[in-house]
């Protein structure tokens, strides 16, 4: 929390003397399953698992409020496999805060973030599944997800990073609602990963219940 506050009073200044709130949140998902699997010609296994219908995630989220409906945030959120502990999806490939780590700004105009962060291509992909994030029963994450060496009608490459739900080195941008639509964009620098600079866009409607 150092280094929030620390940032957060290069801001103080610019808006007035209205108190500031601030709050954090722990939040994230645990997702296990056990099970018992036999093939044929071959002996019964009982098995636990983890990410069955989605991947198992803790995070620490917060927001500080800067006045004049302008707020800091910070997301930061890590996997975790529930069946063996390890804070990852993959240990070989995966940093501690994979799924997020970022900065940024929420005003009435939007919210301007900075960091690692969720493609908005994969937002869009478990918004309108009906098997939401599984990677396990959802055919279309899957067929995204999944690198084209296990699958050649795949498109996901997880040794490039182009197939990954995350993006490192972000900048992003996201609209408030207006009338029911909402856009977004995010931009990646790359700064010398195998898959480059890579830049995304989503455009959303949603009204009623």
């Amino acid at each position: 929390m150092k280094g929030l506050v620390f940032a957060m009073s290069a801001f103080a200044p610019l808006f007035g003397a209205a108190q500031a709130q601030s709050s954090v949140t722990v939040y994230g998902v645990v997702d296990a399953l056990a099970y018992r699997k036999q093939l044929a010609g071959e002996a019964a296994m009982n098995r636990v698992d983890h990410a069955g219908m989605t991947t198992s995630w803790l995070g620490f989220k917060g927001r500080e409020d800067l006045g004049d409906a302008l707020a800091a945030i910070f997301d930061l959120t890590s996997y975790v496999n529930v069946d063996t502990g390890v804070a990852s999806r993959n240990p070989a490939t995966d940093t501690f805060w994979s799924r997020s780590a970022l900065v940024g700004l929420d005003s009435r105009y939007g919210t301007l973030t900075f960091g690692r962060q969720t493609t908005l291509g994969f937002l869009n992909l478990i918004r309108y599944s009906a098997f939401y994030a599984s990677s396990t029963f959802g055919p279309s994450l899957l067929h995204n997800y999944l690198p084209p060496a296990v699958g050649p009608m795949m498109t996901g490459s997880g040794s490039a990073g182009l197939g990954d739900s995350g993006w490192s080195n972000t900048a992003g941008y996201a609209s408030p609602n207006l009338g029911g639509f909402t856009g977004s964009v995010l931009v990646s620098a790359g700064e010398g990963t195998p898959a480059g600079r890579r830049v995304g866009a989503s455009l959303n409607y949603a009204m009623g219940q």
